[in-house]
């Protein structure tokens, strides 16, 4: 995977770069592959919602954010998303992005909020700032985002936001 990150255009969270702030943990992430919605006529697009979990290293970087400022910032995109699920115009939709290393363009899916009753994020239960700054034990994303990937290159920018939310459903 040459691409893994959540967005809402300004703030950016990548999990690949080794460099930052965030790393996945034990096996990385899969996707969820989301079962077809048996209703066409309600809901947004012809997939459920499905949940995903995510476990992350959180750690200070060379320049950047210490791991208690990566941990706020996570914790406020994720908030975002939640608001924005719940009918928030105020914010942005916060968006899952991947690419494959063979994928020429990156894919997206909007994150709508917590799954289930689930919290958002987890911290892990030994909280604590080691000397080097770094949270031990992982943190946990638990999240629902649509069923529908999204496959067009934001660089082309092939649809606008009007245009986007007639086709897909969605309020961008």
């Amino acid at each position: 995977m040459q691409l893994l990150e959540i967005t809402d255009g300004t703030t950016t969270i990548d999990f690949l770069n080794m460099a930052g702030n965030y790393s996945l943990e034990n096996e990385g992430w899969r996707p969820t592959v989301p079962n077809k919605r048996m209703s066409q006529l309600g809901g947004n697009g012809s997939y459920e919602s499905v949940r995903e979990t995510m476990d992350l290293l959180v750690r200070p970087a060379t320049g950047g954010l210490t791991a208690n400022q990566a941990l706020v910032q996570l914790r406020l995109l994720m908030e975002q998303a939640e608001r924005w699920g719940m009918g928030d115009t105020t914010v942005d939709p916060v968006r899952l992005r991947f690419q494959l290393e063979a994928d020429a363009f990156p894919q997206e899916n909007v994150i709508v909020g917590a799954s289930g009753n689930a919290a958002i994020m987890t911290l892990p239960p030994q909280h604590v700032d080691l000397p080097l700054g770094t949270i031990s034990h992982p943190v946990t994303l638990d999240f629902e985002r649509r069923g529908d990937w999204l496959f067009y290159p934001e660089a082309v920018n092939l649809l606008s936001k009007k245009q986007f939310r007639d086709v897909c459903g969605w309020e961008l």
